[in-house]
């Protein structure tokens, strides 16, 4: 895994972004909110004494001018002198700890002017402080995972990627601020119009004074930051097609396109969400930018992407070392063998199934990025499986599930058999801290015959399970926030206490209603996975068909193990899947030779954008399959952490 990618993955350096956008956040609402006061009202008293039945009332007028204008001069002060410096103090930390932070990920120079020794000193209270930002999962992701064997270039074209990011969203920005005043202005005129008095009119345009100001100085400045981006996309364009440009890449070039990101963040402007969201679509046209740096900057000979579990690193529990994905893989495999065996010595019966299902129909293996392994049992065979698995593996596996630990989800799998020599930190719910066992683990579902008839029990489920489930996983989310609370922080502790509290009484309830339905589903001519785990929150389901799942028996070819899978696994794995058979992950080769439109429409990705396979040659996929944005193929789906061997 390239440098780069594997210092995104640190839990420190994951710290350091929560920092930086809890207090970008602060700032943000800060802005948000300070211009209702010179809007609100002075517009309420301006327009108070046009009500019917108050603007006849004597000097109530010449009353509300000296409200008005007293009011509009109060609300711009305090826009300058109360809301103004705390935006920037927020701003300027904000700016600071992602400074910092390219430093440590990027090893760049350092800029000392940029440097503020207040804020250094205090860098830890500002992690401490953003301890309870949410959304920790997001800063795994690495949306460009693409890299050459040349660090500095690397480093240019990530860089790059926000430079151009930051043009496309200001331009945008400011056409929208251009449209929103030319808007102002026609309804100012209509007023103006409409009052025909030059008193009511001069009163309207100094209540609107105060907004009309902010959004020409956003306008300014909006225009200042995508000329400056854009004129450096222009130089770092035509510089990368110069002959010498390769060779005079270098630590200073860096730097100097680290202080136009700088300089870019200083002025702050905080653009709203539905314009930020929109420029993130694949079909943004900041990519046809990153896109062309990328074809110039990157040999498409030594330019690769992770496409094989050789090639996928994961940090261990204390960051000193990463292990494979493969050696993880290894270990899991090993338990398979171990637990199937056991399976097959008491006929519990058992199929393949999930992601690993998917391996082994599409792979004969592993999915080169999965995590774990799935099988699946008849929820007949629950408590058989976990007692033979408690007496002839004790020694090297434990058996996890609701009752044998109190904070283990009853939203995830019925049970999981943990490894007792390896330890990692998971995803799947942010109660894993407290976990009596945390090794690595396989999966175990059960089938389970259905209530009735698939009427009563897509109604049981929506009623009683679902909605429940939805609030197990809120509770839990709220957990994280105020997860392993420091010593001196009595009321964190409480509010955690009283979190657990609430999710133990959640987890008591849905185990009555899984267990209710469990005692009552009798109806085998449809299979579902039993209520203590849940496909997707938004519809019951899937329902399989006795004969797809338990028909006749069949055996696939799983990393050279003959192993059961459902009678019909296409079938299965399209009713929870839809189309499993087609990859996320692209591989060189395709990139290069493209995919068709009907693929496309079908894909989760667009490689070539607004552009279509007529007009793209081989040579030119080529030269240019590295600068398409890929999935993301480094973050794991259940573990952030592994360490192996513990003893």
């Amino acid at each position: 895994m390239d440098e780069i990618l594997r210092n995104t993955h640190k839990q420190e350096y994951i710290k350091y972004l929560k920092a930086r956008d809890y207090y970008f956040d602060k700032a943000r609402r800060i802005d948000r909110w300070h211009i209702w006061p010179t809007i609100l009202i002075p517009a309420l008293l301006a327009g108070v004494s046009y009500i019917p039945g108050v603007k006849d009332l004597g000097n109530i007028a010449d009353i509300r001018d000296y409200v008005v204008g007293l009011l509009t001069i109060v609300s711009f002060s305090l826009i300058n002198f109360l809301f103004k410096p705390k935006i920037e103090k927020y701003l300027g930390i904000s700016n600071f700890i992602r400074e910092q932070y390219d430093l440590k990920v990027f090893n760049l120079p350092e800029n000392s002017f940029a440097f503020n020794p207040d804020y250094l000193n205090n860098i830890q209270e500002y992690l401490k402080n953003a301890r309870h930002y949410p959304h920790k999962d997001k800063y795994e992701l690495w949306y460009q995972e693409i890299f050459c064997d040349n660090h500095t270039r690397n480093v240019l074209c990530s860089q790059m990627d926000n430079v151009c990011y930051t043009y496309h969203l200001y331009k945008s920005y400011k056409n929208s601020l251009c449209k929103f005043l030319i808007i102002i202005f026609i309804v100012l005129v209509c007023l103006a119009i409409w009052q025909k008095e030059p008193r009511a009119v001069a009163l309207i345009m100094l209540a609107s004074s105060n907004i009309i100001l902010y959004v020409v100085e956003n306008i300014l400045s909006a225009k200042l930051l995508s000329g400056r981006n854009r004129q450096l996309i222009d130089n770092v364009i035509n510089f990368g097609e110069s002959s010498m440009a390769l060779k005079h890449c270098n630590n200073l070039s860096l730097r100097m396109i680290q202080d136009i990101i700088l300089a870019n963040r200083d002025i702050g402007l905080f653009v709203p969400k539905f314009i930020r969201n929109r420029h993130l679509k694949d079909d943004s046209p900041f990519y046809k930018d990153l896109d062309k740096i990328k074809s110039i900057y990157f040999d498409d000979k030594t330019t690769s992407f992770p496409s094989s579990a050789d090639e996928i690193d994961i940090w261990n529990i204390e960051e000193t070392r990463t292990v494979t994905l493969k050696e993880i893989q290894g270990r899991l495999l090993d338990m398979l063998q171990k637990v199937t065996r056991v399976f097959d010595k008491h006929d519990i019966t058992y199929t393949l199934d999930g992601g690993t299902l998917i391996g082994e129909e599409r792979d004969k293996g592993f999915l080169f990025w999965d995590d774990d392994i799935d099988i699946a049992i008849k929820s007949s065979d629950i408590e058989k499986a976990q007692k033979v698995i408690k007496e002839e593996l004790k020694d090297q596996y434990d058996v996890q599930d609701c009752k044998s630990d109190s904070f283990y989800s009853p939203r995830l799998s019925n049970f999981r058999i943990r490894d007792k020599k390896s330890k990692i930190t998971e995803k799947d719910s942010a109660l894993y801290d407290r976990y009596q066992f945390r090794g690595l683990f396989i999966d175990v579902y059960a089938y389970s015959p259905i209530l009735y008839c698939r009427t009563i029990d897509f109604l049981y489920r929506a009623i009683f399970i679902h909605p429940l489930n939805r609030i197990i996983k809120r509770t839990e989310d709220k957990y994280a926030l105020f997860c392993n609370p420091p010593e001196t922080e009595k009321k964190e502790k409480r509010k955690q206490k009283r979190i657990l509290k609430r999710f133990k009484w959640l987890k008591s309830k849905y185990i009555c209603f899984a267990e209710w339905y469990l005692n009552h589903a009798r109806c085998e001519k449809y299979f579902v996975y039993s209520p203590y785990y849940i496909d997707k929150l938004s519809r019951p389901g899937p329902y399989i068909r006795k004969e797809d799942l338990y028909g006749e028996k069949r055996t696939g070819l799983f990393e050279n193990m003959e192993l059961p899978v459902p009678s019909c696994p296409d079938r299965v794995l399209t009713a929870s899947y839809g189309q499993w058979n087609k990859s996320p992950f692209l591989s060189k080769e395709d990139l290069i030779n493209g995919e068709t439109q009907k693929e496309k429409k079908c894909s989760c990705l667009r490689i070539f954008r607004k552009t279509s396979d007529a007009e793209i040659t081989v040579e030119e996929r080529e030269k240019t399959w590295f600068s398409k944005k890929l999935f993301r193929s480094s973050v794991m789906k259940h573990i952030s952490q592994v360490s192996l061997d513990i003893l």
